[in-house]
């Protein structure tokens, strides 16, 4: 099983779900899309779950595909994944910034993700992760962060129902 997210941030990032949802691949595709316009047909779609949904969803994933928003990437590291991580660009409209890219680069340095950049495979990066399967090194984030995110994602969750 697959399971993506873009997580809860107000900007599209319609260009992933694209390609998720157009990924010639036999297996079964969860996607959080979030804000996003483009609602995927070919996949399991929700707007938004809740803190513990996508824990699960995680911790039963073959391949997790997130964007590079620190509270997803934080989480599939402290449960021992190894997730492919795409940046939100600016250029898109995806975010304010490419703070994100930022941030995929230097976890890329320390081999804790496969990023998912602009002009990328989607299917190669779904097969490097698979053939590394696991993070060399685990991640526990601050239990104070975990509650927090809990918090903002229970919040969208209520929102959007």
């Amino acid at each position: 099983m697959i399971f993506a997210m873009v997580g809860t941030h107000e900007q599209q990032f319609d260009r992933l779900l694209r390609t998720l949802d157009e990924l010639d691949i036999d297996e079964q595709r969860i996607v959080q899309y979030g804000y996003s316009k483009y609602e995927p047909a070919n996949c399991e779609a929700y707007k938004f779950l809740s803190f513990d949904q996508v824990k699960e969803y995680m911790v039963n994933a073959g391949t997790i595909i997130t964007h590079a928003g620190t509270g997803s990437v934080m989480l599939a590291l402290s449960l021992g994944k190894l997730p492919i991580v795409a940046p939100r660009y600016r250029k898109y409209r995806e975010h304010v910034d490419d703070h994100q890219l930022q941030m995929v680069t230097t976890l890329q340095q320390d081999g804790l993700i496969v990023p998912y950049l602009d002009g990328d495979s989607l299917s190669e990066r779904i097969e490097e992760a698979l053939n590394h399967m696991k993070s060399k090194r685990r991640i526990e984030p601050d239990p104070r962060l975990i509650s927090e995110l809990r918090n903002i994602i229970e919040a969208c969750s209520t929102k959007s129902n």
